[in-house]
């Protein structure tokens, strides 16, 4: 947890003089086979999921670029890639398995130390045009639910009254978001959700390869974790846009994945309007349309 939490060697090398803590050359050993036992796991199950989810849950998929640009003046160098997370969402009680159990067993004595699968770091070239507009437009199907609509509206009103309240009586440091709104109407507090962050690529995110793959990725790990769940995988506006356009050239492959945007316009026109109104903004940034 320390090495976890500072990742510096200086406080290490002083709790082993106190007799606190194992040696950081330990540490680093057991960072290495911890990685290595869990790059074998990928191998062998031809699929790169990280041991701590569970199994039978639904699984969202995220996409988005990472930036990394050091403060530091001794840095040559910066990063900027793609990154691919997978949030689990527990629901009720019910005891889930992990995906795995490493084992550590004769992975210290391995001379050739397993690596990450070839199929995913190599990021399969595509020069392929995309399409601008969907292959073919369907009647669209009204599917709304309104037992759904008639349940929610009256919860929705509730808390656009309690603002409006606050915001009557100047009490700018109190303007509740919708998601606290909410939290505090809950019976039974939900169960904490899961999350993992996959290996990290140094390829553009926009690009239209790194999309293709990253949909691959996603949709083989969404199907070894909840098999027969239909893939969801959410990112930004650009991104989106990105996506789309995949689906619409290979609708045969990728028609099955579900893509969802964040709210960019909708939350950026909340925060200007509780700076206008002199209060917090009031939109939560897990929205998604």
């Amino acid at each position: 947890m320390l090495y976890a939490a500072t990742r510096k060697k200086s406080i290490i090398d002083r709790l082993f003089d106190l007799g606190l803590c194992v040696l950081y050359d330990r540490v680093l050993n057991l960072t290495d086979d911890l990685a290595a036992a869990v790059c074998k796991f990928y191998t062998d199950q031809n699929v790169v999921c990280p041991p701590q989810l569970h199994r039978d849950l639904f699984t969202v998929a995220a996409v988005d670029n990472l930036d990394h640009n050091p403060s530091s003046n001794t840095s040559s160098d910066s990063f900027h890639g793609t990154a691919i997370s997978l949030f689990q969402h527990p629901h009720g009680e019910t005891a889930t398995a992990p995906v795995c159990e490493l084992d550590l067993s004769g992975i210290a004595d391995r001379k050739d130390r397993p690596r990450l699968p070839t199929w995913y770091t190599n990021v399969p070239p595509d020069a392929s045009r995309t399409r601008e507009s969907p292959v073919f437009c369907s009647a669209a199907v009204d599917a709304r639910n309104d037992s759904i609509a008639l349940r929610s509206c009256p919860l929705e009103f509730q808390w656009l009254s309690e603002v409006r309240l606050l915001i009557e009586n100047d009490a700018v440091g109190e303007c509740m978001t919708w998601s606290a709104h909410h939290a505090t109407k809950s019976q039974s507090p939900s169960p904490k959700c899961l999350s993992a962050v996959l290996p990290l690529f140094p390829d553009p995110s926009h690009s239209t390869a790194m999309m293709k793959h990253a949909m691959n990725i996603a949709l083989k790990a969404v199907e070894f974790i909840n098999p027969g769940q239909s893939p969801v995988l959410a990112c930004d506006q650009p991104l989106f846009a990105t996506a789309k356009q995949v689906q619409w050239t290979w609708p045969e492959l990728y028609s099955c994945v579900r893509a969802v945007q964040d709210c960019h316009n909708a939350r950026s026109l909340a925060h200007r309007n509780g700076r206008f109104k002199g209060c917090r903004p009031m939109v939560s940034r897990e929205w998604v349309e």
